[in-house]
């Protein structure tokens, strides 16, 4: 007769919900004989039927193909892309200011739906979950310019440049009503980024004998090098829960104390 066990529950929807999808695309084309255009941009929000997977992206496209010289022939591309997979705020849905937990994590085709799925328990322990927040933005550039240039006739040369350029920023911030013991604020960071150079050059040369004999000779050389950097750290007893990166004021004098009073760095970065 417990008030606080006397329900049924309903588990789907603590768990799912009826998510809406947003993807918007607009694109213009055109130009001449000499040169031809393609831009486009493109706008991605999924809410995620699963609490708190949302995710949004931001895209742009161009393509330019130019032929200024009866023999020559360049052709460009650049896409830039931003998606944010961000958890904590005051909105739901995912994504910038979405919920980093919406539901409580269960099998709603096992558990009992005489466990309490509502009641100030859940509000507060949902309340303090939620108070979790994560930053997770990506960014990536790719840029590829491609020369073709017919010295004589079906002898082609080809050079061709690209670069791959991505990072991701992630901080994940939990306050210090998380930490049952010392009750210390937690905040950890990650940047990586990694770089893609890539060049390549080919010679053609095609021809036939008496037209029912072809032959086709390839000289190519190419080179790539990639860069991969990663800087993260963390850090722990902020502030104020309202200070989720770390930097001055964090640890006491920049020290910490485990459960049996030793001293230990509040910092840690590489």
């Amino acid at each position: 007769l417990n008030p606080f066990y006397n329900n049924s529950t309903n588990w789907w929807k603590e768990v799912y919900q009826v998510a809406k999808v947003w993807n918007a695309n607009i694109q213009a084309s055109g130009g001449s004989e000499g040169v031809q255009y393609m831009v486009g941009a493109g706008y991605y929000n999924e809410e995620g039927i699963a609490l708190g997977s949302g995710f949004k992206r931001i895209s742009v496209l161009s393509n330019l193909t130019a032929q200024p010289a009866d023999r020559l022939r360049l052709d460009s591309r650049l896409s830039l892309a931003y998606s944010d997979r961000s958890r904590g705020g005051r909105t739901s849905g995912g994504g910038l200011g979405g919920k980093k937990v919406e539901g409580i994590s269960a099998d709603p085709t096992s558990e009992s739906s005489l466990y309490p799925g509502n009641g100030y328990v859940r509000e507060e322990f949902m309340e303090a979950l939620n108070s979790v927040e994560e930053k997770n933005q990506s960014y990536s550039a790719r840029y590829n310019l491609r020369m073709e240039y017919e010295f004589i006739k079906n002898l082609r040369l080809s050079v061709s440049g690209s670069v791959d350029y991505n990072q991701q920023n992630q901080n994940h911030f939990e306050p210090s009503t998380m930490d049952r013991d010392q009750h210390y604020s937690f905040s950890k960071g990650t940047i990586t980024r990694s770089i893609s150079l890539l060049n390549e050059n080919l010679l053609n040369y095609d021809f036939s004998i008496r037209g029912n004999h072809n032959f086709a000779l390839l000289l190519g050389l190419s080179f790539q090098k990639d860069q991969d950097f990663t800087n993260q750290g963390h850090g722990k007893n902020g502030p104020s829960d309202y200070v989720h990166y770390v930097g001055d004021g964090w640890g006491s004098n920049g020290l910490n104390f485990d459960d049996q009073g030793n001293v230990s760095s509040a910092y840690y970065y590489s």
